[in-house]
C-alpha cells in the first residue's frame, strides 16, 4: 500500500494561509475578511487559496476542526476512568495544548472569537472528559 505524500510546498502554503487568517482575526471579524485580503497577507494568489479552501468560512471551520481534534487528543490521553480526581495530568496536558497553539486558541476562545466556536470547543471537553469524570 502506497502512502500519499503531502508536498512540503502545500504544507508551507497552508501554514501561511493559517497564520494570515489568525492575524486578520485578531484585527477583525471573520465575516469582514475577504479572500483577496487574506491572500495578500499570506503572500499567495487568490487561486492558490481556492485550491485548498472554498471560502473564508471553510478555512475557519477547518481551523476549528483542527482545534477540536487537538482537544479530543487530550481527552483520549486521559480517560476519565483512569484519571485521578484532582485530574492534574489532564489539566497539565490541556494547558500545554492550549499554549502550544496559543494564537489559534486565543482567537477562538477570546473576546474577538465567535461564541459558536468557543462553545464547540468547551462542549468537546465537557462531553469527552468532564461529564464522565464527574
Amino acid at each position: 500500500m502506497m502512502e500519499e505524500r503531502v508536498d512540503r510546498r502545500v504544507i508551507r502554503t497552508k501554514q501561511q494561509i493559517r497564520q494570515a487568517l489568525i492575524e486578520l482575526l485578531a484585527e477583525k471579524n471573520e465575516s469582514t475578511i475577504s479572500v483577496r485580503e487574506l491572500a495578500q497577507k499570506a503572500n499567495i494568489n487568490r487561486g492558490t487559496f481556492y485550491i485548498h479552501y472554498n471560502d473564508i468560512h471553510d478555512l475557519v471551520e477547518q481551523l476549528v476542526n483542527e482545534a477540536v481534534e487537538k482537544l479530543l487528543g487530550v481527552c483520549r490521553r486521559h480517560p476519565p476512568a483512569q484519571t485521578p480526581r484532582a485530574s492534574y495530568p489532564f489539566l497539565t496536558d490541556l494547558f500545554q495544548t492550549l499554549r502550544d497553539d496559543s494564537q489559534l486558541f486565543t482567537i477562538l476562545l477570546g473576546s474577538s472569537g465567535s461564541h459558536v466556536y468557543a462553545e464547540r470547543l468547551c462542549v468537546t471537553i465537557q462531553e469527552n472528559f468532564l461529564n464522565d469524570l464527574l
